[in-house]
């Protein structure tokens, strides 16, 4: 860990008892983080893990070359666990209209969720959350990002994703480290699901050729992602249209749940016909409320900007990056700034 940045450490972690626990949790898979280059020359390593490090590495790399984004010392450790993700997220919402509930944290302002290392403290959070009447989520994260602050690891569950979802992540990360809009997750969030996404399809077709059997694999799980998210939203927007009715309440309440189950059962009845994998089929049975669709909406907030933008570059991701930092960090409006400078 660098020595410049435990001020700051030390003053996140006793900002409050939230802060100073996540940071405890935190500092503990610091100490047990090994670092890549050092698994990479043990000889005693299997194969297929430093087939794995190897394949990070290549990923950092690509980012870096051929994205623009920064090259820090994120991913460049280790860390041996055995669960299946670092964090459970919470998120909660109205249940009559989409107002997010959101929280304020140091340096990167106010957010929609709140992440945490120990299951048992996300419970405590969903239920203090449940007791003000709002709905409420809660989901693993496989990873999240100090913003280049800290060195952000690889996790041994890691080794299980395959190279497209892997490639997706670590881009997704290296955006947030390389461009962040304080008190701006919605757009940070989309900008990283947006580049993430196309970038880890062009790079698995650049690495392993586009009639291979990843690649092949890939382009359906970003198909099939693009079909569930336009279903998800669209239910989104029909909601968003009844929270804007003049009714009562408890009659609001009542064509959200109808809505909700109409849309489930039609989920489950054209699953086959509108997905080609098998990634989005439990979905239905999952409680769906305003917290889960308002996360889908924040992580894909406003997506044709970036559609918009890309054909602009003539889909050059790397020169859209290059414009897309020179966005203020306190810009309260992104998109309003990128429509003003295209149309300039």
């Amino acid at each position: 860990m660098k020595t410049k940045h435990l001020p700051l450490l030390f003053s996140l972690l006793f900002f409050n008892c939230y802060l100073f626990r996540q940071g405890v949790s935190f500092l503990s898979y610091q100490r047990k983080a090994v670092p890549v280059d050092r698994i990479i020359s043990d000889t005693t390593v299997d194969d297929s893990l430093i087939e794995f490090l190897n394949g990070t590495t290549a990923i950092r790399l690509y980012a870096r070359d051929s994205l623009g984004l920064s090259l820090n010392d994120n991913f460049t450790t280790f860390v041996e666990t055995d669960k299946r993700s670092i964090v459970s997220v919470v998120t909660a919402c109205a249940p009559d209209t989409f107002n997010q509930h959101t929280w304020w944290f140091p340096i990167v302002g106010k957010m929609p969720y709140k992440g945490f290392y120990k299951l048992k403290h996300a419970r405590k959070e969903v239920a203090r959350l449940r007791k003000k009447g709002l709905d409420v989520a809660v989901r693993p994260a496989g990873a999240f990002s100090t913003l280049g602050f800290f060195k952000d690891p690889l996790y041994s569950y890691m080794t299980r994703y395959s190279p497209y979802r892997l490639a997706s992540m670590i881009i997704h990360e290296q955006v947030h480290a390389t461009i962040f809009l304080k008190s701006n997750a919605d757009f940070n969030e989309a900008m990283a699901v947006f580049i993430g996404d196309n970038a880890a399809l062009h790079y698995i077709k650049a690495t392993r050729g586009e009639s291979s059997r990843e690649y092949l694999k890939a382009r359906n799980i970003y198909k099939d992602e693009k079909t569930f998210i336009s279903l998800v939203l669209g239910l989104y927007d029909e909601l968003d249209s009844i929270y804007s009715l003049n009714l009562l309440s408890e009659e609001i309440l009542e064509l959200k749940q109808a809505r909700i189950e109409h849309f489930k059962y039609h989920y489950d009845k054209n699953y086959d016909s509108l997905f080609t994998t098998r990634r989005y089929k439990r979905f239905s049975s999952r409680k769906i409320n305003n917290a889960v669709l308002a996360e889908y909406k924040t992580y894909n907030y406003d997506v044709g900007i970036f559609e918009k933008l890309y054909r602009h570059f003539e889909y050059d991701m790397k020169a859209m990056i290059a414009f897309l930092k020179t966005i203020p960090k306190r810009e309260k409006d992104p998109v309003e700034f990128i429509e003003f400078k295209l149309d300039k």
